[in-house]
């Protein structure tokens, strides 16, 4: 990314990322591979994502989070059955792994909408069925996750490394973290 504050005391941005990536570590095409140049230009905060990391049923990464902009959630309001946002609210959460069983390097794990009303997210990396295909679990030695902004502020990115060998005291404490903060929701449950 490169950024400037202007004379006026706005914000300018410059980010490119591979937004197109197909899930589960499947080969891009010379379509899906391209990178994106993103233009931003903002004045004020920028949104916030936040990312938390545990275990599924105690083997498996999960992570679970949020996307809000000046304390609202960000969230469309119609999407298609297979996650495309239908509307200009809509955001995906774009997640890579690194040096998975998908291979070497960064490979595109999954991408999909920001809850409905709440903004948040939850998201396990599980095998999963797509495209008539079983893919393995895509748990690797990193995480990043990038979305685009609402309107016209630049896009956010996060990156962590992967949970090390299976922390029963940890897993514990982020399953009550879980249970406060999917309350009053019905689209994710602590696991």
């Amino acid at each position: 990314m490169t950024a400037c504050k202007a004379p006026d005391g706005s914000y300018w941005a410059v980010q490119s990322w591979q937004r197109m990536l197909p899930n589960y570590g499947v080969s891009p095409t010379p379509k899906t591979s391209v990178w994106e140049l993103r233009l931003s230009h903002w004045e004020g905060p920028v949104a916030e994502l936040t990312v938390n990391l545990n275990w599924a049923y105690r083997r498996f990464h999960h992570i679970f989070g949020s996307f809000t902009y000046r304390g609202k959630p960000v969230h469309g309001f119609k999407a298609t059955s297979t996650g495309v946002p239908l509307d200009t609210f809509g955001r995906n959460l774009y997640v890579d792994t690194l040096d998975s069983a998908y291979g070497e390097g960064w490979k595109r794990e999954n991408s999909f909408l920001m809850h409905k009303g709440s903004g948040k997210f939850c998201y396990g990396f599980y095998k999963h069925q797509w495209a008539g295909q079983t893919h393995p679990s895509g748990m690797g030695k990193r995480y990043r996750a990038t979305i685009i902004g609402p309107g016209v502020t630049p896009d956010i990115y996060w990156e962590a490394e992967a949970l090390g060998a299976y922390d029963q005291a940890f897993d514990l404490a982020q399953h009550e973290v879980q249970k406060q903060f999917y309350a009053g929701t019905k689209t994710c449950k602590a696991v």
